[in-house]
């Protein structure tokens, strides 16, 4: 006869194990708008932060695993949204029309990139690599995730000078759909450089640099 300790035991192991979906975001890189997805410029080692101008095209590319608990599982991150946060101020999205932090189409100088484009692997996290997205507007396609594996998703923006200051600094991060992930080891912080930007001018200019005709 079962006495109470086994009936306990053998009742735990009809309950269904439930497993909980969990996000990180773990790496972020600065990069320069002045190539392919593969070919543009890192302007600094990974979960390096960095000055940047006004009115300038740039890149982030950021890195966020699945870091499921209680088990194993696949779980879709729905709508990952871009969001900035000027001086501790608040998390806004990141859009085609946003204020302080915009998101741009790229240059497009000598190279192509399209919104929607699917993402490599860059910056080498710890777990299995799963293709990404570029962003243009702030807001890429659902992915699914294991707890087995991370992605990397690159936003093309702009810091506006018609609504930040030299000296301001800006957080950018991803959520999804709007809701903060459940932790955030890196979160990049761009420090907003003195003095004008340069427009798509400056892109150009490093552009031309790299090809050796300038400078």
């Amino acid at each position: 006869m079962l006495d109470t300790l086994d009936l306990l035991l053998w009742s735990l192991t009809l309950i269904p194990m439930v497993v909980m979906e969990n996000w990180t975001q773990v790496a972020f890189q600065y990069r320069d708008d002045d190539g392919s997805e593969v070919t543009a410029t890192d302007r600094q080692p990974v979960n390096t932060n960095d000055t940047l101008q006004l009115d300038e095209p740039y890149r982030m590319r950021i890195c966020v695993q699945g870091t499921h608990s209680g088990g194993s599982g696949s779980f879709e991150l729905t709508t990952p949204t871009f969001e900035y946060n000027v001086d501790g101020a608040g998390w806004n999205p990141v859009t085609t029309t946003s204020l302080n932090v915009r998101a741009v189409a790229s240059a497009d100088i000598s190279w192509t990139i399209t919104d929607g484009d699917a993402t490599t692997e860059q910056l080498a996290q710890s777990q299995t690599f799963v293709a990404g997205q570029m962003d243009e507007n702030g807001t890429s396609a659902s992915l699914t995730l294991s707890e087995t594996e991370e992605s990397e998703w690159e936003l093309v923006f702009q810091l506006r000078s018609a609504d930040l200051s030299g000296g301001e600094t800006v957080q950018l991060r991803i959520t999804e759909n709007g809701t903060a992930l459940d932790a955030y080891t890196q979160t990049p912080s761009i420090t907003v450089a003195s003095g004008g930007g340069g427009g798509n001018e400056g892109a150009m200019i490093h552009h031309l640099r790299n090809m050796g005709v300038y400078g």
